[in-house]
């Protein structure tokens, strides 16, 4: 096999290693990386950790404040706040998961056929990314929404239908640039199949920015879900999810104030975490962008 297709395991476990050294000097990024894994753990472990059942109603404690039975109080039904916040971790990375996913599969093999066919192709592919970004990212979501229907699924997929257009541009860019480069050449000199080239050669070559960008992406994906779900679109009751638990403690703001505000930590909180983490991959996979950076 000819050498530029070699894999060099011991210099990619050095990079590796310089890698993580950069992630961990990156305070902000081991503090979202903690979160992160915080909110990973309350979903695998949530059925172990909540104290009540999220689903079940107890009239007699309805509204009640929090105390050592209802450590974050109750709603109007008398469902335990903790316990829902707990299980609505498990709605929320799911979506971020599942929105990002979609975008970044789709979005990333439109990008690759873009950037690699070039011409009419690439021309028309942008095109429609273009008119894609063109409307404004929640109202493409509501309208998604509005003629699948209103459920968590479909929330997702909308959100995912949503940034496709991020991906596709920044694989496209990319991808303009490295097909030019020498082993990409080589690669074709030898002659491989264009998947082969796509998927083996150029793919690699883009991991890193889809993996900082999909970090930077889940955030506002699980905000936009929980907006979504805010308005009735997504999440439909009984389900504990962050976002329609701040709708119906809407009501309630000046008689029980926990109902929504510490679902609403629970938002701030994981999206602050995730784009403290997303951040911390940027500069740690790409140490030449903090370079000018105020």
């Amino acid at each position: 096999m000819p050498a530029p297709f070699k894999v060099d395991l011991k210099g990619r476990l050095a990079e590796a290693s310089s890698t993580w050294r950069r992630f961990k000097r990156n305070k902000g990024a081991i503090v979202g990386l903690a979160i992160f894994l915080g909110v990973v753990f309350c979903a695998i472990f949530a059925d172990f950790i909540a104290p009540n059942d999220p689903y079940t109603h107890d009239p007699d404690n309805a509204l009640s404040p929090p105390s050592w039975k209802y450590p974050l109080g109750t709603d109007e039904y008398g469902r335990c706040i903790f316990s829902r916040i707990i299980y609505g971790s498990r709605i929320s990375l799911l979506v971020g998961v599942v929105s990002v996913g979609i975008a970044a599969v789709v979005g990333v093999v439109i990008g690759l056929i873009a950037g690699y066919c070039g011409g009419i192709v690439d021309s028309v592919i942008m095109r429609i990314m273009d008119i894609l970004l063109a409307f404004p990212g929640i109202l493409l979501a509501l309208l998604i929404v509005s003629v699948l229907g209103r459920n968590l699924v479909n929330c997702m997929v909308a959100v995912g239908i949503w940034n496709i257009p991020v991906y596709a541009r920044l694989v496209r860019g990319m991808v303009l640039s490295i097909k030019e480069t020498e082993y990409v050449l080589a690669a074709k000199a030898l002659g491989l199949n264009d998947l082969r080239i796509l998927f083996k050669h150029i793919l690699p070559n883009c991991m890193a920015p889809i993996i900082v960008l999909s970090t930077l992406l889940m955030p506002g994906a699980i905000l936009a879900a929980a907006g979504l779900s805010f308005l009735g679109l997504g999440a439909q009751p009984p389900t504990p999810e962050w976002g329609r638990m701040l709708s119906e403690g809407r009501e309630f703001l000046a008689t029980a104030w926990w109902i929504a505000t510490f679902p609403g930590i629970a938002i701030f909180v994981t999206v602050m975490g995730l784009n403290l983490l997303g951040d911390g991959l940027r500069d740690a996979l790409d140490p030449r962008l903090k370079v000018g950076r105020v």
